[in-house]
């Protein structure tokens, strides 16, 4: 029972279920047990109340788009889910409408738009791509968490074929087929069941669902750890994993076959990606992901497999290492986030939508300007977009020439009342037991007055306040300052020594 928050839902007649495909229970491996635990602990763990909300969802989406097509057969047959939900993993659920060509995407959107809006339903979003149009919507429960749902619709001209009760659902490549030619934004939007598809052409015979999702599910979860995927940005994306898995197993039908359990399919497909050369990321990859960023992804596949062959067959403990978090940020980079807040939960969610649409292109330009960019690793939080870049120092004019036209694109957004919207430079960090703080604590040690001034100039560097400036005292030794200069390279502050004889003194400064 999630109870949906809407005055207009209803218990159908038909599951949801009926129409998936449904897989058979297999046992859990060693792997996917450390992965429940670790999605369990971040709230990626699709539970069975997710599962039912979810569900509830469809339906009730299903249900409302009949009534605006005025469709007399079953709901839930126009109704194509595809990218994460299919392979049971939490995130936002990607679903294909199909609607007759009487209306363009956009009308039969903006129809949807009301109809959902006159249910109640707040938080809805239409978006006017020209590539093709979408509309986004959150669902919310009084006891489950909120799911949000991205919505593409297909356009046919006989909608006569989905009304047979006696039929299974028409598959998308029939779909695909009876399209208008020219008719590029239904193209885009089947592109994503057609895919679903293939996936499930691939996987029959040669490995159960459950399994495939779970190996997508931890290789996703792996670059979250090492900084590489986050709600900032998504170079590497989840449909670039599905690809590489599909073609792991369309090219090692034999081994996949012969593997007894999911844990030997992950290590010989991270031992598959391992061997990818450069030639083969830029083809995957195409002009979406700059190349600066490969090396980047071929490093952390490395030692993932390097971590897999340590104990020759994988224990929790190696999978436990994989999905170990790395710092963030890094030790001295320095940490950036867009941050949205205001009382108004609707407009906050709009901005994050538009926050999440436009700032990866720009991330990718600082990419392809050579920065090392570092991800928080948050995937869901549509109210702050962190990343993290190397020394400020180095970064600066790049970060001001890139992010200026971004920031220039929320003017519209930072206008409305009761919404904030913050791009926040932080400090650059410096991890407890690092060399750096070591050697402070060591001339601390030999000298109490030096140990104060040590602190002064960590928590200057740290601080949140407007002083750019701090001039050291002149009585500071000559080998306390060598140690200043180099503490605050690391911190990306700017550093000098100015006047002469005894009263020479350091000047740090923020960039």
């Amino acid at each position: 029972a999630t109870k949906m928050v809407s005055t207009c839902a209803t218990k159908q007649g038909k599951k949801l279920a009926a129409t998936l495909k449904p897989q058979p229970h297999v046992d859990v491996s060693r792997f996917e047990s450390v992965l429940q635990s670790h999605l369990a602990n971040y709230g990626f763990l699709p539970t069975l109340e997710y599962q039912t909300a979810a569900q509830e969802g469809l339906e009730f989406i299903a249900n409302q788009f009949s009534k605006v097509i005025q469709f007399q057969g079953n709901p839930l047959n126009l109704l194509y889910p595809f990218g994460s939900y299919p392979l049971q993993r939490v995130s936002d659920i990607d679903l294909c409408l199909i609607a007759p060509d009487t209306h363009s995407q956009i009308e039969w959107i903006t129809k949807m738009a009301s109809q959902l809006e006159s249910c109640g339903v707040k938080h809805v979003h239409v978006g006017h791509s020209a590539r093709c149009p979408r509309l986004k919507i959150l669902l919310q429960y009084s006891e489950t968490p909120a799911i949000e749902f991205d919505i593409v619709i297909a356009l046919v001209p006989d909608m006569d074929v989905f009304t047979n009760p006696t039929e299974k659902q028409v598959l998308a490549l029939k779909i695909a087929g009876m399209r208008k030619p020219g008719d590029s934004m239904s193209k885009v939007a089947l592109s994503g069941p057609l895919f679903m598809e293939k996936i499930e052409q691939v996987t029959t015979d040669n490995i159960t669902m459950e399994c495939f999702g779970a190996v997508v599910e931890m290789i996703v979860q792996l670059l979250i750890a090492k900084r590489e995927k986050g709600n900032a940005y998504h170079c590497i994306r989840t449909f670039h994993i599905v690809q590489l898995l599909i073609k792991f197993i369309e090219s090692n039908v034999d081994s996949v076959r012969a593997s007894p359990n999911c844990d030997d399919i992950l290590v010989l497909f991270v031992e598959y990606i391992t061997l990818l050369d450069y030639e083969s990321w830029e083809k995957l990859f195409g002009e979406f992901v700059p190349e600066a960023y490969i090396p980047q992804i071929m490093k952390v596949f490395k030692e993932a497999s390097q971590v897999l062959k340590q104990e020759g067959h994988p224990s929790p403990y190696c999978y436990e290492q994989l999905l170990k978090r790395a710092d963030f940020p890094p030790e001295s980079y320095t940490p950036i986030d867009v941050k949205i807040s205001g009382k108004n939960e609707v407009l906050k969610w709009k901005a994050g939508i538009i926050v999440e649409a436009r700032l990866p292109s720009y991330i990718r330009q600082l990419l392809s300007h050579g920065l090392d960019i570092k991800s928080d690793g948050n995937v869901n939080n549509k109210s702050r977009f962190s990343f993290s870049v190397p020394p400020l120092k180095s970064a600066k004019d790049t970060l001001q020439q890139i992010l200026r036209p971004f920031w220039s694109e929320l003017a519209d957004l930072r206008k409305h009342d009761g919404l904030t919207i913050q791009l926040n430079f932080g400090q650059p960090t410096m991890k407890t037991g690092s060399p750096s703080v070591d050697a402070l604590s060591g001339i601390a040690g030999k000298d109490p007055k030096s140990a104060a001034l040590m602190d002064q100039v960590t928590k200057f560097a740290l601080s949140d306040d407007s002083s750019k400036e701090l001039h050291l005292p002149s009585t500071l030794t000559s080998h306390a300052r060598l140690f200043v200069h180099e503490v605050a390279e690391r911190l990306g502050l700017e550093h000098s020594s100015v006047g002469n004889g005894r009263d020479r003194h350091v000047v740090l400064k923020k960039p």
